[in-house]
């Protein structure tokens, strides 16, 4: 039997052929994972990104019209999206200075919860940010952020136990 060329394989994804995706993922997958992590630099979120890009490649694979740029195709994805988080991280970092801004502006307010909030994760304090002190619902935020609802709520419980204990080390919370 003669080798599947990447042409091949997307051409049986167009009729929805997973296994053949299921190739592909096998074929890319490590190499999606390698630009993500040259991007972000941090394992965790480079997984997180790369299975995202994998799952988001084969839901738009009929966008691809020359299967043989598979691979150039799969690669511009993940770096969007890596984009994307930095993007966001941007953004983060603006809404934490003009806070720190505005608290500054007056000195008589109590600066502990912001200042264990600025020790979170960036993943989880953007999250926590997004949801308390925007009002954005759990379904904006997985859409904004590109992950499932159910990864919200982990965040969020994950950022509120950490708050927590955090704040009780530092003798804030009684």
């Amino acid at each position: 039997m003669d080798e599947l060329t990447d042409k091949n394989l997307v051409e049986a994804c167009y009729t929805g052929d997973k296994q053949m995706y299921a190739v592909l993922v096998k074929k890319y997958y490590r190499h999606v994972f390698l630009v993500c992590m040259g991007m972000l630099g941090n394992v965790s979120d480079s997984e997180d990104i790369a299975q995202e890009v994998m799952l988001k490649g084969y839901v738009e694979i009929k966008k691809l019209r020359d299967g043989e740029k598979f691979a150039q195709w799969i690669t511009r994805i993940a770096k969007n999206m890596c984009l994307n988080v930095h993007r966001k991280e941007r953004n983060l970092q603006k809404a934490i200075a003009q806070r720190a801004y505005q608290e500054a502006e007056n000195p008589t307010q109590n600066h502990s919860l912001e200042k264990a909030i600025a020790k979170l994760p960036s993943d989880e304090r953007l999250v926590l940010l997004m949801y308390y002190y925007d009002g954005q619902k759990v379904k904006n935020v997985a859409e904004k952020l590109n992950i499932s609802t159910s990864n919200v709520y982990l965040k969020l419980r994950a950022a509120t136990n950490q708050l927590h204990e955090i704040l009780e080390m530092e003798g804030d919370l009684k």
